[in-house]
């Protein structure tokens, strides 16, 4: 995955799932 891409991806998520950006942030670690 492109790093342009996955924060994109990312930015919008977080904005429409403040919980699930959460959640996904910690699986990535």
């Amino acid at each position: 995955m492109s790093s342009k891409f996955n924060g994109s991806k990312l930015c919008t998520s977080q904005r429409l799932f403040p919980s699930l950006f959460k959640t996904q942030n910690h699986l990535d670690l």
